[in-house]
């Protein structure tokens, strides 16, 4: 634990700084906590293919079968509107392949749901290089 002070002209306040778990969520004590990371995880892929794409929220809706709105609270981290597998749907509608792996551990080890971002493809500029 890291402790800093800073310095004011009337007083010198203290701040202790704890490493988060990598899940805010849990960080936070909310419930299913890894699976509201799993879907912030799949809206920010969202939001990104969208950038990527160059598609309005208009656009993108249409593409998918949502509405603006939709597409809105999407971009917007709105966790608590979508489940899962429909966040999938609006990747594959997008055009994004879903793989799902499953790794064995100990019997004593609790799993984890981890949201991998793709590997960015080399362009065919890269390539030709």
């Amino acid at each position: 634990m890291k402790t800093s002070k800073r310095k004011s002209a009337k007083k010198t306040e203290a701040f202790t700084f704890v490493r988060g778990s990598g899940n805010v969520f849990a960080d936070l004590g909310l419930p299913d906590s890894s699976g509201l990371l799993v879907r912030s995880q799949l809206m920010d892929l969202i939001e990104r293919e969208i950038r990527r794409r160059n598609l309005t929220q208009v656009a993108a809706a249409k593409k998918v079968g949502l509405s603006q709105g939709d597409i809105s609270n999407i971009t917007r981290g709105r966790v608590d509107r979508f489940s899962q597998e429909r966040l999938m749907a609006v990747l594959r509608d997008l055009g994004a392949d879903i793989e799902i792996r499953v790794i064995r551990r100990g019997a004593d080890h609790v799993g984890t749901v981890t949201v991998r971002q793709p590997k960015r493809r080399p362009s065919t500029r890269e390539r030709a290089a």
